[in-house]
């Protein structure tokens, strides 16, 4: 029968004549503490000594309707043997409450009787009238023990009162618990490691046992019993793991259950730590420039500079090879951080020459190399051709006769067997000059 109070069955005595202490998860009472309600009012005259000793005289059915009274209160033929190996010891009081393991399992409570009470209510089952009392009314003392059996989920199933088997119905709340999350926090300054602790609220009658981590990565479980203490943990392999909790509730009834979530699952991601890849120094030569060196007599002489561009490397020296036979090896560039090397080479006769320079590198700042080459080439092309011979310049001589030194010259027979090499340049004014010093 399902009861006005959340279909749950409790069973208590009318009436006692002694007060008896919670007797925690003890089935029977010991013979030296049982007192029996021998009264008419007791649906079981003297009361049971076990759970297993009420499922006996149930079977017996001695009076004959005690099968019907605890069907009506949910006790059916199919539990006794749960019950009778299930059922805890708790206590029930004049306050209306029932107590087990500490922990207040049923509010209310109201029990039936045989006998009719001045402030008793009828209350038929199969046919027979018995009467419903509250505990605060036909309670002669302030507790009694109370075998109580609880459902799966906590919540009290059937109770029976040892002095008198008397049943009673009242509130019985369902005990809550639940993993709610699984808190996960970065460790600052330490790389994958992180603070796990976990909210698991209680009430109603339920307390949390422990709680255990798993943190996904083969480690070794940890077990704590305050959800609220931190556990750290350090990550040392790559890898997607999936850290977990679960909570451990324990019942009033003292049976330990679990609670699992899906929000008590934390994924953690730990990834691969990569090496930070090398620079790659660059480098080329953006050109080999051979310029005249006009300052000189020979108008064959050259100065080659080669200029360089670079990322990450250094200059540190240049070959040059002039085309014409002529190499020079080991040049320095003018300063350690400089991108030009030069070079002078002077050509000994006109011609069309390829001159070429081969400059070397090497990386700085923890570079690498780019490929297997540590130079590269630049190369650039010279035509010299011959210096044009200017005609010979009329010459004339001093007039102050054919002898003495000045004759000496012999007029312009002397002057014309001088040749003059010359330049379009600044050369042909050094002839210029000593012309006009010989005729002067």
């Amino acid at each position: 029968m399902k009861n006005i109070f959340r279909s749950k069955l409790i069973i208590a005595a009318v009436t006692l004549a002694g007060v008896f202490a919670a007797f925690g998860a003890v089935q029977q009472v010991s013979a030296q503490t049982l007192i029996e309600d021998c009264s008419d009012n007791s649906i079981i005259k003297c009361g049971v000594t076990s759970p297993a000793d009420l499922i006996k005289k149930i079977k017996a059915n001695k009076p004959s309707d005690l099968k019907a009274i605890y069907e009506s209160f949910e006790l059916a033929p199919k539990d006794y043997d749960a019950f009778a190996k299930e059922a805890v010891v708790g206590t029930a009081y004049k306050d209306g409450t029932i107590k087990v393991n500490g922990h207040i399992v049923a509010t209310d409570i109201w029990s039936i009787g045989r006998n009719a009470k001045p402030y008793s209510e009828g209350k038929k089952i199969d046919g027979i009238t018995y009467h419903k009392s509250k505990a605060q009314d036909v309670f002669a003392r302030d507790s009694m023990p109370v075998f109580v059996w609880f459902d799966d989920k906590g919540s009290v199933e059937t109770a029976i009162l040892q002095p008198c088997g008397n049943p009673v119905g009242g509130k019985t709340p369902t005990p809550e618990y639940e993993c709610k999350e699984l808190v996960r926090k970065t460790v600052s300054g330490k790389k994958n490691t992180y603070d796990f602790s976990t909210n698991a609220p209680a009430s109603k009658g339920a307390t949390i046992s422990k709680v255990v981590y798993d943190f996904g990565d083969g480690s070794a479980k940890v077990t704590k019993t305050n959800p609220s203490d931190t556990v750290r943990h350090t990550y040392t392999k790559p890898g997607n793991y999936d850290a977990k909790v679960t909570v451990y509730a324990k019942l009033p009834s003292g049976k330990e259950v679990v609670a699992n979530s899906t929000a008590c699952v934390s994924k953690v991601t730990v990834e691969e730590e990569k090496t930070p890849e090398k620079p790659v120094a660059a480098w080329q030569c953006t050109g080999l420039v051979g310029t005249a060196q006009t300052e000189s007599d020979n108008s064959f002489a050259y100065t080659f500079r080669a200029n360089a561009s670079m990322t990450n490397a250094r200059l540190i020296k240049a070959d040059f090879d002039f085309g014409d036979a002529s190499t020079v090896a080991g040049v320095k560039p003018a300063g350690v951080d400089s991108n030009t090397v030069s070079t002078n080479h002077t050509y000994a006769q006109a011609g069309t020459y390829k001159a070429k320079a081969t400059l070397y590198f090497e990386a700085i700042n923890g570079a690498k190399a780019p490929g297997n080459s540590t130079s590269v080439t630049c190369e650039t092309q010279i035509t010299l051709t011959k210096p044009e011979v200017l005609p010979t310049p009329p010459a004339e001589l001093p007039k102050t006769g054919a002898a003495g030194a000045i004759g000496l010259f012999s007029g312009a027979s002397v002057l014309g067997s001088l040749g003059y090499r010359w330049r379009i340049s600044r050369r042909s004014n050094k002839i210029d000059d000593l012309i006009s010093r010989l005729k002067g």
